[in-house]
């Protein structure tokens, strides 16, 4: 038995793998550390685990795909010590460390050469080329995180924003704010000046993809905006190689659907691959595995959407996933 977590800064995936079988799956809260803190990202980490792990004992080997690893030296420190804690209390013998990048580029491309970007509450990106594999991007909040669903989320209340002062016509994307934070619009601007809440601003980003699809203009301007950062950095990776290799697009951002995924798709006369978020702690298993067979990955993915719709509720997977139901098509 294997077990692989994905550790993000809105959820924590962890699967239970016995050679091309999955046996367990859990979900919980975040565990991006540099967003919730140590404390919580152990705590999230383990109940996902004990979920995946059910009555299993010992497990042979663990990989944990986490959100914040190659930031810095400490913050790989820190990755250390969550993942020396949780491997003590479920009993995995041993395990790897690695950033959730490199999960999402396992899952979407395995070991074939190509680009992958991932963005889910914020953005990494990947390129293999001979083998092997470096980073692109991955800036954090502050500064980074263009194209993910944090930035739209912020982008959409910088837009809200010039809606209030009259900058900007109408009042769509100031009501949509007041509706998803659930308060009034200057109180819910001040509290996130005072304390940043970066998976709540992400989560936001559901309700910019509804405005656009009922018609907003700047709701689709920033999923415009979104778009053209992706293929900036899909084209700007494309020069490393002399042949097209495989492009993927891998995140929870992929669930706006049609709308954002087609502005990608039509500035490309070659098939960009799209897989999701929650998909992404598979990528532990390539690496555990040796995977080298899309058929194999396709046949865990399937039966990850069926174990979702079999043990968990539409409500909580909408609370924890942001869809009620998995999408059901990839790659």
């Amino acid at each position: 038995m294997i077990i692989s977590v994905d550790g993000g800064a809105t959820k924590t995936i962890a699967v239970l793998v016995h050679g091309n079988e999955l046996k367990g799956l859990g979900i919980s809260g975040p565990s991006n550390f540099n967003a919730v803190g140590k404390d919580v990202a152990i705590e999230n980490i383990l109940e996902a685990v004990k979920m995946a792990k059910g009555e299993s004992k010992k497990i042979k080997e663990g990989i944990f795909s986490l959100a914040g690893v190659g930031d810095s030296e400490e913050s790989d420190r820190i990755a250390n010590e969550i993942c020396n804690v949780v491997s003590n209390k479920m009993e995995i013998e041993s395990y790897r460390i690695y950033n959730d990048g490199v999960a999402a580029y396992r899952m979407a491309n395995l070991f074939e050469d190509g680009i992958v970007v991932a963005s889910g509450t914020g953005n990494v990106n990947y390129f293999q080329k001979g083998n092997t594999l470096r980073r692109l991007g991955g800036w954090g909040w502050f500064a980074g995180d263009e194209g993910s669903a944090s930035w739209i989320g912020r982008r959409a209340l910088t837009y809200a924003i010039r809606q209030y002062d009259g900058i900007f016509e109408g009042d769509e994307l100031i009501k949509a704010a007041e509706e998803y934070f659930g308060k009034p619009f200057k109180e819910l601007i001040w509290s996130l000046e005072i304390k940043p809440n970066k998976p709540l601003v992400a989560g936001f980003a559901t309700k910019v993809v509804e405005l656009a699809n009922k018609g907003s203009k700047y709701a689709d301007l920033i999923l415009t905006e979104a778009s053209e950062y992706i293929v900036s950095v899909i084209k700007r990776l494309l020069k490393e190689f002399n042949v097209i290799p495989r492009v993927s697009l891998v995140g929870g951002l992929m669930m706006a659907g049609d709308i954002l995924v087609n502005k990608i798709r039509n500035q490309f006369p070659f098939n960009v691959h799209v897989f999701y978020g929650y998909q992404v702690a598979m990528g532990g298993v390539v690496i555990l595995e040796n995977m080298k067979s899309f058929d194999d990955m396709n046949s865990l993915l399937q039966q990850l959407d069926l174990l979702l719709k079999r043990n968990f509720s539409p409500d909580f997977l909408q609370k924890m996933l942001f869809f009620r139901e998995p999408p059901g098509k990839w790659g």
